[in-house]
């Protein structure tokens, strides 16, 4: 009895050990193909990539990473269907992964171009994990893409309290955001007459947060709407109260090409700004150009004589031609001309000309 005890205790290890030495040989042979399964996916060989990765998969101690990856392989080789029958194994093999496996999915689907698809995967995973920030990013991208301007503008406190980009360029993607929902504004509103876009765009302009209505970019683009749409009369108060708190020489620039209710006081407000501003050029031709809207000739003259000593632009030269022309100064017109024409081809690279030859500008 003892004997045969015996044996059958010295058969069960065997038993056992072969098994044991079975499974080790299983997933050595696993680890060796997923090994090589991933460097195949590094170096774009994708069919070996997944044949590989998806065979070692069920006996590999990362069954996880061998059925992403593996997904990833498929991807390449646009096969989408098994691509996400692979991403479905892979939640399979691991349920509590649910977010590596929808980021995986979502990045896939983002870079297949399928960016409702991508939203609709995302939107899932910010439910289950709110303050992740890779997941926040995509979900900014993927709005970008569909041109979903207002969920964007929605996503900004978030994206700035997990500090998905630095303070810079959320403020410049902000800035861009709300140019664009001034823009649809327009494009989209329903009322096609002057007045109903007048409406649509001062209501989107309302919403904007303050801190960005002072932005230039955005008041350039408001107000060059508002020119458009024939009402000078509110972006020339809009500019002057920008203009107030931020002053920006861009925006100076735009408050010489419109007209308020009372062009006087704009010129006297423009001239007070020039005694704290005394070689301001941009200034200097607001001036000029503003004088000229009041029929203040001489004083129009001497502005843009002295913006050109200040800074030479092919702007100030252009008016001031203009002026002399207007007034039968022909030969001090044409000059000023070729000085504008001088300045705004200085950018164009030397090539050869059929001939030398003065060309008069009248």
């Amino acid at each position: 009895v003892f004997m045969a005890f015996y044996g059958a205790t010295v058969l069960l290890k065997f038993i056992f050990s072969l098994r044991n030495k079975k499974e080790l040989w299983t997933k050595k042979s696993a680890q060796k193909k997923t090994i090589k399964g991933l460097l195949a996916l590094m170096e774009g060989r994708w069919k070996s990539s997944q044949r590989l990765l998806e065979k070692s998969a069920p006996n590999s101690e990362t069954a996880l990473i061998n059925y992403l990856a593996a997904a990833r392989a498929a991807h390449e080789q646009d096969d989408d269907d098994k691509r996400d029958d692979l991403l479905r194994q892979a939640h399979k093999s691991t349920p509590k992964a649910d977010v590596a496996v929808g980021i995986t999915q979502a990045q896939l689907q983002y870079s297949r171009g399928q960016y409702e698809q991508c939203l609709a995967t995302l939107v899932r995973l910010r439910k289950l994990a709110p303050k992740n920030a890779f997941i926040l990013k995509l979900l900014k991208q993927s709005y970008l893409k569909l041109r979903d301007w207002n969920k964007l503008s929605n996503l900004f406190p978030e994206l700035r309290k997990l500090k998905v980009g630095t303070a810079d360029e959320l403020n410049l993607l902000e800035q861009q955001v709300h140019i664009e929902k001034l823009n649809a504004a327009i494009s989209s509103s329903s009322d096609k007459s002057e007045h109903g876009k007048r409406e649509a765009l001062n209501s989107v302009w309302k919403a904007i947060p303050k801190r960005l209505a002072s932005a230039a970019p955005v008041v350039t683009d408001y107000v060059n709407h508002l020119i458009t749409l024939d009402d000078e009369t509110t972006a020339e108060k809009v500019l002057r109260g920008v203009l107030k708190k931020h002053w920006d020489d861009s925006l100076v620039e735009l408050y010489g090409l419109v007209a308020g209710v009372d062009i006087e006081k704009q010129l006297l407000l423009a001239e007070g700004w020039l005694k704290e501003r005394p070689n301001n050029a941009p200034l200097l031709v607001v001036l000029g150009r503003l004088a000229l809207r009041n029929k203040q000739w001489a004083k129009a003259k001497e502005y843009f004589e002295a913006g050109i000593q200040v800074c030479p632009t092919a702007q100030a030269y252009g008016e001031l031609a203009r002026l002399l022309a207007s007034q039968g100064e022909a030969e001090a017109s044409n000059e000023n001309f070729k000085l504008g024409l001088a300045l705004m081809a200085d950018g164009l690279p030397e090539l050869p000309l059929p001939q030398e030859a003065s060309v008069a500008v009248s």
